[in-house]
């Protein structure tokens, strides 16, 4: 198949969108774990998990803020393609987490949107980098 150079730069454009807007996004919640500024994240973890987690809630939240930045480093840094996944299968887990308090239902829906468009990220990279 033939591509134009405008249709690659296009490509490269749409690419650059979702690999920053990502990375950023999960930056910003992986900081906020730490300052609870956007929202106070505990009373998104499922009292299930909290029965689980062999530590507290606060320090639970600060190692899925760590995560949290660090697939955000790895999307913008490294690889978008693989760190598509990564974060799709994580905001997959999320929603499944959200599910199960009964509701929260459109935060869970928007989590697995976010999941689904990660994987189109990765898909899309996996495209451009069959181009080159």
């Amino acid at each position: 198949m033939n591509i134009s150079n405008l249709g690659v730069k296009r490509l490269d454009r749409a690419i650059a969108v979702l690999k920053y807007s990502f990375g950023l996004f999960f930056l910003a919640a992986g900081l906020d774990k730490f300052f609870f500024l956007i929202v106070d994240w505990r009373q998104y973890v499922s009292p299930l998990l909290v029965d689980i987690v062999p530590t507290s809630l606060t320090y639970f939240l600060y190692g899925v803020g760590v995560l949290e930045i660090l697939i955000g480093l790895y999307i913008i840094f490294r690889c978008a393609c693989s760190g598509g996944w990564i974060a799709a299968i994580y905001l997959l887990i999320i929603s499944i987490n959200l599910l199960s308090f009964g509701f929260f239902f459109d935060i869970a829906v928007r989590d697995l949107m976010l999941a689904l468009s990660a994987y189109a990220m990765s898909a899309i990279v996996y495209a451009r980098e069959e181009i080159s």
